[in-house]
């Protein structure tokens, strides 16, 4: 099967020492990098566009993308938490969750959940706002609400679910949390982590994580930043990709 490519794009310089193990001929295997870093940004206008009632001073938002069952529980539980503590009281007036689960047909059944745990909570298709959880059931919103997210979370990352992309965030500057079930993008987290820009959180240590970040502007930005510089240093897979086509189809255009 290999013998009828002319050549196999892989994103990482281990990816190729993995395929040239198979037998693939080293002269074959090039590493360009992974497209996803090459993610566009909302502009200006659409980010103004989304929820522009968490655009008001004082707002501190978490948005916590691509949740499944089993981390909803972990995350109201430590957002409760944070608001019976009388010496988190600033965060608790100033914190705003947005919880996008990985199906939004879920929405009824987080409410009740959040409720479960004293949150007042409503969905983005009800129409009217509850409390300060928001459980985002609309599909192509997310990426503009992490551009507003003061924290992230990406989720399927407690539970053993592989992940979902953290770049979605750290496109927009924001600092990354993710649990330890990163299996699907460990070289992404891997590298967020090594710069600085993402951090690992458990059940046991999320409620712990997110007092610190929230109270802590100057960490979130440096995180942030980093977080952001990260996708910058990798962007050009798309530019790489073509001119790796266009070398391909202008040497076959010469052996004919």
């Amino acid at each position: 099967m290999f013998s009828s490519f002319n050549l196999l794009s892989m994103q990482t310089a281990e990816d190729c020492r993995k395929i040239t193990m198979l037998g693939v001929p080293a002269d074959k295997v090039i590493a360009l990098g992974n497209l996803k870093y090459d993610m566009e940004q909302p502009d200006g206008t659409e980010k103004e566009g989304v929820l522009p009632e968490l655009s008001g001073q004082g707002r501190l938002i978490w948005v916590c993308g691509s949740t499944h069952p089993g981390e909803e529980k972990v995350i109201f539980s430590a957002v409760a938490q944070l608001f019976s503590r009388r010496n988190q009281q600033k965060i608790a007036e100033q914190l705003f969750l947005i919880l996008a689960p990985r199906d939004i047909n879920r929405g009824q059944e987080l409410v009740d959940l959040a409720r479960s745990f004293g949150l007042e909570a409503g969905t983005r298709t009800g129409g009217e706002k509850k409390g300060r959880v928001l459980i985002l059931d609309t599909l192509g919103e997310l990426a503009l609400c992490y551009s507003q997210a003061d924290l992230a979370f990406v989720g399927g990352s407690l539970v053993r679910q592989g992940g979902h992309n953290p770049i979605e965030p750290a496109i927009h500057g924001v600092p990354v949390l993710f649990g330890p079930h990163m299996e699907d993008f460990s070289e992404i987290a891997q590298e967020l982590l090594d710069c600085g820009g993402g951090k690992t959180v458990t059940v046991n240590s999320l409620t712990e994580m997110l007092a610190s970040l929230l109270t802590d502007k100057e960490a979130r930005m440096t995180m942030g930043q980093a977080a952001q510089g990260l996708v910058e240093h990798h962007r050009g897979g798309v530019r790489r990709h073509v001119h790796a086509v266009r070398s391909l189809l202008a040497f076959s255009n010469e052996k004919q």
